[in-house]
């Protein structure tokens, strides 16, 4: 039984659907059924849904507003997957913890690998790094997957698992946001239903402030996690 935590998001939708379609006992959690950073609440979830394997998809992900709710987005990046990581370590479950590419600062040439030095720019980044940290702490043989400006689309999904070193799962090919690539196919997918085919409009980062820096590159290198799992991800 897969258990997953965040049951009100999109990544956890997504993989409950992708559960029942292929006939996998799957049971997701709400943040009011089960909050990741109440000890109590998640053991219960647990025990309950008889979990095999653990799935953190819960996770504060406002990028600009994680830079005044530091608070908020602490304790559901970095509090929650400390708690799930001591309660997995004690019941011997592996757990997936989803990360982000926020956690590098985006000055490297090339594609990044999972032995690269972290350096988040802004407070999601902070924040999403602090909660592998503790997940590391709490199970030393851990997993992560990463997944972008330039970058993987759907990118650095950090999995840390309790068994297995850390993995980098990013879709194949790289693109550019906004820019020709990822932007412009979205455009003509989506006109082939709607027959409207807006302008897509490159735009330096520059011309497009925020409260929060991104990473410039997010390219992922996923060559890692292939070799342990014999798993590559799809072209985006």
């Amino acid at each position: 039984m897969i258990v997953i935590f965040g049951g009100g998001g999109q990544v956890a939708q997504e993989l409950s659907r992708i559960c029942t379609e292929t006939g996998v006992g799957a049971r997701a959690f709400t943040r009011a059924e089960a909050d990741v950073a109440d000890p109590d609440a998640v053991a219960r979830a647990i025990a309950t849904a008889k979990a095999d394997i653990v799935v953190n998809a819960a996770a504060y992900t406002n990028v600009d507003r994680a830079e005044t709710e530091i608070g908020e987005a602490m304790r559901s990046n970095a509090t929650g997957p400390a708690v799930l990581a001591r309660i997995c370590a004690d019941s011997g479950l592996p757990l997936i913890q989803l990360s982000t590419d926020y956690v590098f600062d985006g000055t490297k040439r090339g594609a990044y690998v999972e032995t690269d030095a972290t350096a988040p720019l802004g407070a999601y980044g902070r924040t999403k790094l602090a909660g592998e940290d503790a997940i590391r702490a709490c199970q030393p043989e851990h997993d992560r997957e990463r997944g972008h400006r330039h970058g993987n689309p759907a990118g650095r999904a950090a999995a840390r698992g309790a068994r297995r070193p850390v993995g980098h799962v990013p879709f194949r090919r790289r693109a550019s946001r906004p820019g020709s690539h990822f932007a412009s196919r979205a455009a003509d997918t989506q006109a082939q239903f709607t027959g409207r085919r807006p302008r897509v409009v490159p735009i330096a980062t520059a011309d497009y402030p925020t409260p929060a820096r991104r990473p410039a590159n997010s390219v992922l290198d996923s060559g890692r996690f292939a070799r342990v799992f014999g798993f590559r991800a799809s072209p985006w």
